[in-house]
């Protein structure tokens, strides 16, 4: 069953309290080649003696990174909404400070081979959650570029943490079924920009700037492969595809399939097939299925909107 959602939006949001810490990480891919890329771990104040088994794990927009303030005061918001932990984890090869993507990697990430990429990622979350990691709940997801990112860490969960995945969060997945780049890229070139302005302004007063056009261009000319590379492997390797393998390796998390109404980049049909698919040709498993009616893809940016999604992520307090 498909809920059409018309977003109740909450004006005047306060600051968030959650204390954040930015940690590098330092790794090196089954080819030999050394990555740096950052993770921000956002925790919300809680009394002493009171602790969490259960962390939310954000995957990166495209372009997007958690060194950037905007970025960290989002997974801030999270974890104060939610009452859980929130980890953002860089896709390595994008990102301030991040270690440019080798050639060869941009290559096999182009053919579909996710496998060392994520690897990378598993490892920086093992090194935050430390003596806690196989025993710490897991939900994964997020937006855009980070919904299909999401769905290849499950697909490529290590052994300690593929029994922990209890949710997948996937909100307006670019590559949802199988699609060509193509028209990947000509969805993006026509919607990516729609009513943008209009969801940042709405966004309070204490929350930083948001990237720009201009900030994007300059982010994708100082790292070229990166920023071409994860598309193309969106194109290469669906969300179903990767859903797919993580069923065969018997991974049954809950999933949220979502997608804005407006928004041009992830069609209502396409979604409405992942789930479909999910619910009947992977063993049953459970989906809650939410499409936001009047919104683009812009959505994304909005801070109030992102709240009041919450309830379909499976994380609402």
């Amino acid at each position: 069953m498909t809920e059409r959602v018309k977003l109740r939006i909450e004006s005047d949001l306060p600051a968030p309290t959650a204390v954040g810490t930015l940690r590098r990480h330092e790794f090196a891919t089954s080819g030999g080649r050394n990555y740096g890329f950052s993770t921000y771990q956002a925790q919300p104040v809680r009394p002493p003696e009171s602790s969490s088994n259960e962390t939310m794990v954000v995957l990166q927009p495209f372009s997007d990174g958690t060194e950037r303030e905007f970025q960290q005061m989002r997974l801030k918001a999270i974890a104060d909404w939610t009452g859980q932990d929130v980890v953002g984890i860089d896709n390595p090869g994008v990102g301030r400070t991040t270690s440019q993507l080798a050639p060869m990697d941009a290559w096999r990430l182009g053919r579909g081979n996710w496998g060392d990429m994520t690897a990378l990622q598993w490892q920086a979350l093992e090194e935050v959650l430390g003596d806690d990691a196989a025993t710490t709940r897991l939900t994964l997801g997020y937006a855009s570029l980070g919904a299909s990112v999401a769905a290849a860490m499950a697909a490529n969960a290590p052994e300690w943490a593929a029994g922990n995945i209890d949710h997948v969060v996937l909100w307006d997945p670019a590559t949802p079924v199988d699609i060509a780049f193509g028209r990947v890229a000509i969805r993006w070139g026509r919607h990516c920009g729609d009513r943008w302005q209009e969801y940042i302004d709405e966004n309070p007063s204490w929350m930083p700037p948001a990237s720009t056009p201009l900030t994007i261009a300059g982010s994708i000319a100082r790292q070229p492969l990166g920023h071409i590379a994860y598309p193309v492997a969106m194109a290469a390797t669906s969300v179903a595809e990767h859903l797919h393998r993580a069923n065969q390796r018997d991974i049954t998390p809950h999933y949220s399939v979502m997608n804005n109404a407006e928004g041009g980049i992830s069609p209502t049909s396409e979604n409405d097939t992942l789930a479909y698919y999910l619910r009947r040709g992977a063993g049953r498993r459970a989906v809650t299925r939410a499409v936001y009616e009047g919104e683009t893809h812009g959505a994304l940016d909005s801070l109030p909107r992102t709240k009041a999604t919450l309830p379909y992520w499976g994380l609402d307090r």
